[in-house]
């Protein structure tokens, strides 16, 4: 995932760019069953699985219900959720220290760890909020005032320690959108797991494939930026595939399209690229990368990935040609 113009703002947008195919290419000894929301990290999320009969089936999607939402709760940084100390939660605290939720401090780690702050920079929530009002209004953000909100736009401001964190900058305003979705979408691969032998989580252009239901893999597929045909199909089992691009949440002003993956150097919108698709086997990891790679000039990007064990990439550039890493080939069906 990635800077969202509103993560979690009542489903306004969505980051549809993996479409789910043909699950799997053998008949399977249990019946395939579906299950959708609507109301979770600002995204259609499906639950695609196989199981005995229709009870069963309903039996796991209601954990996976149970555990989707609670998700939500943590990461949502625009509402208050009762009983949960989440993100809203660390970024009213005025720069006191907030005994996270678990998740949220796991996270948080892994992003320090990944080295966000850089071109991918949690803290542009300021930013953001003022990119959301212009799609709103129609109104571009004013520079005076996108420098004001980048001001204290630094993820070197939280700080952790023993399941707590605090925002030392108390104007600080933290958005996981380039992680937090891909990152529960990971978590919830567990519930999957613990229910059926073969089952699919599509959350909006964060796909994560479990087994397929006969040993084979799932057929998952890209589509092309402006949307029309199906890019590739890529042939995955056991792994994720996320994809960030510039065609699914955008607004236009006087011809102009922004979309609503941000440049922390320019606080506008990116231009290396049109559409980044990451297959790793970690949800949340792959979701950071889509991110990073998307924001970086396309031969970097190209170099970062084939550097990264276990990744293999697909970059569409900006005048419609495809690029992979080296290994992606061996994805595509």
């Amino acid at each position: 995932m990635c800077y969202t113009v509103g993560m979690i703002r009542k489903r306004w947008l969505s980051l549809l760019l993996l479409l789910p195919l043909l699950f799997s290419g053998c008949a399977a000894r249990r019946e395939r069953f579906s299950r959708t929301w609507y109301d979770a990290f600002d995204t259609v999320v499906t639950l695609t699985a196989y199981a005995a009969d229709e009870a069963a089936f309903a039996r796991g999607a209601e954990a996976f219900e149970a555990e989707l939402f609670r998700l939500h709760a943590v990461f949502d940084r625009y509402a208050p959720h009762e009983g949960v100390q989440g993100l809203y939660a660390l970024n009213a605290a005025g720069g006191e220290w907030v005994a996270v939720e678990p998740e949220l401090y796991d996270l948080l780690g892994r992003l320090q760890a990944w080295g966000a702050g850089g071109a991918v920079e949690p803290a542009l929530g300021g930013v953001i909020d003022l990119w959301t009002q212009a799609r709103e209004t129609g109104v571009l953000p004013d520079g005076e005032a996108l420098a004001a909100a980048a001001a204290h736009a630094d993820f070197a401001a939280l700080e952790l320690s023993g399941g707590r964190a605090r925002l030392t900058d108390p104007e600080t305003r933290l958005d996981l959108g380039a992680s937090a979705k891909g990152y529960a979408a990971q978590l919830l691969r567990e519930t999957a797991a613990a229910h059926f032998d073969a089952y699919l989580i599509d959350a909006g252009g964060n796909v994560v494939c479990g087994p397929a239901a006969d040993g084979g893999v799932w057929r998952v597929g890209v589509a092309a930026p402006d949307g029309g045909d199906v890019l590739l199909t890529l042939g995955v089992a056991d792994m994720s595939v996320v994809t960030s691009g510039d065609s699914q949440r955008y607004f236009t002003v006087d011809g102009a399209r922004y979309h609503h993956i941000l440049d922390p150097e320019t606080l506008y919108p990116a231009r290396n690229m049109r559409q980044a698709t990451i297959v790793a086997r970690d949800a949340g990891y792959a979701d950071y990368l889509s991110t990073l790679l998307f924001l970086l000039p396309l031969e970097e990007a190209l170099e970062t990935a084939e550097a990264l064990e276990g990744v293999e990439a697909f970059f569409i550039a900006n005048d419609g040609t495809l690029q992979m890493t080296s290994g992606a080939k061996g994805l595509m069906l």
